[in-house]
């Protein structure tokens, strides 16, 4: 009943001092949500290019947070690690 996907990704954020995404595919029954918090990369241009795919999303410099229907869900992290330059792991 409790909605912590910042807390947890901020811990793991501050923890490693790596780029961090994490889904909570269990608040909502039909959308994930997807949390993205970095130490060094501005995610301005991210949080435009969600919500111009027409995706509910909002944060800061550092933070994104986004809600996504479940069947994009893969697509969307894919979308996020490719503007993060990473892997998935």
């Amino acid at each position: 009943p409790y909605n912590i996907i910042s807390t947890v990704t901020r811990r793991f954020a501050w923890g490693t001092r790596r780029n961090v995404v994490v889904v909570n595919t269990g608040f909502f029954d039909d959308k994930d949500q997807l949390y993205v918090r970095t130490n060094d990369v501005d995610l301005t241009g991210l949080i435009n290019k969600v919500k111009f795919l027409g995706f509910h999303a909002g944060g800061k410099y550092n933070v994104m947070g986004a809600i996504v229907p479940k069947d994009e869900t893969e697509k969307m992290v894919k979308e996020v690690v490719d503007f993060l330059g990473g892997e998935k792991v």
